[in-house]
């Protein structure tokens, strides 16, 4: 299995450039359609201590998807898979349980929550 990179970068590639992430993991048909390099890429404005671990678990989820099928769009159903075993069961084993549900709890009831955030 080959590792995927992982960039830090000041701004995401188009067509990616203005969306507010803090992270996206472009697969295989962001590179036939855009021509991006697939892997994990990290807003390096956004890096933030305990949630980029975070993010990065949710990353790693989006990646284990796009490995079974890259042409699925990372909306709905993708999105929450990779909340629950990304950002929250993958970073209980990083965290604790304490930690991780802070984290999660602060993501989720921040407000204002942006219509994204809610589905």
């Amino acid at each position: 299995m080959d590792f995927l990179p992982i960039f830090i970068i000041d701004e995401f590639p188009e067509p990616y450039k203005m969306m507010p992430w803090s992270a996206c993991a472009p697969d295989q048909e962001d590179f036939e359609n855009y021509g991006i390099t697939p892997g994990i890429y990290f807003k390096k404005s956004r890096l933030i201590p305990f949630q980029s671990p975070l993010i990065l678990a949710h990353e790693l989820t989006h990646v284990a998807v796009a490995q079974s099928n890259p042409y699925l769009l990372a909306r709905g159903l993708e999105e929450g898979l990779c909340d629950i075993i990304g950002s929250a069961y993958l970073c209980l084993s990083i965290y604790g349980k304490k930690i991780t549900s802070k984290i999660l709890s602060f993501k989720r009831l921040n407000f204002p929550n942006d219509q994204f955030n809610e589905v």
